[in-house]
């Protein structure tokens, strides 16, 4: 191989790496890239608990269906991350957690909802800590493919069903918190 062919052959493969690169430190970046606008709201079915508190820290979409490929999550850095108790978001209360983003277009493979160490329930006036299997560690993992078209809002919304995300146990005081959750992608109309 030629010096000339061996620079292309190098050229290439660093623009075929920029390319893939699927990192969140350029999403915010203008680039020739079409996008689409995403909002995230979160709220809860009623339940049979006092109050029920749940930290959410992140929302992150897998945006390529390869979990080798380091930082392939799309980080949509949740606005109103922190501890919500999810009995105050039954019926039409939710909280927004992502406000018209614009994201890359393309498919959505998973999403994941990144709960924090602070969950905890209320009952007979006592608060007891959650604990969280070490399989949610890195976060909840929704799998549900969806494609989002260029200029199109679309709204999120993740439904936390809390009376089969708590499940008692014979230790008194130690509640296991497996979150159970459904989410819904909804295109809502063109953006301008």
């Amino acid at each position: 191989m030629n010096k000339l062919s061996l620079y292309k052959f190098v050229l290439m493969l660093i623009f075929g790496v920029f390319l893939t690169n699927c990192s969140t430190e350029n999403a915010g970046q203008d680039f020739d890239i079409e996008r689409a606008s995403i909002s995230v709201r979160f709220m809860d079915t009623p339940g049979g608990h006092e109050k029920v508190f749940i930290e959410v820290l992140d929302v992150q979409l897998l945006v390529i269906d390869d979990k080798i490929i380091p930082n392939c999550w799309l980080s949509l850095n949740a606005i109103d991350a922190g501890s919500n108790n999810l009995l105050d978001l039954t019926g039409d209360v939710e909280t927004l957690l992502v406000d018209n983003l614009k994201i890359p277009t393309g498919t959505i493979y998973e999403i994941r909802l990144v709960l924090g160490e602070n969950n905890s329930l209320l009952t007979n006036g006592e608060t007891i800590s959650l604990a969280m299997p070490s399989i949610y560690q890195e976060g909840l993992v929704i799998r549900d493919v969806n494609f989002l078209e260029a200029n199109v809002d679309y709204e999120l919304v993740l439904e936390f069903d809390v009376d089969q995300s708590i499940l008692r146990t014979n230790t008194p005081n130690y509640i296991i918190l497996k979150p159970v959750i459904r989410s819904k992608l909804e295109a809502l109309r063109e953006s301008i």
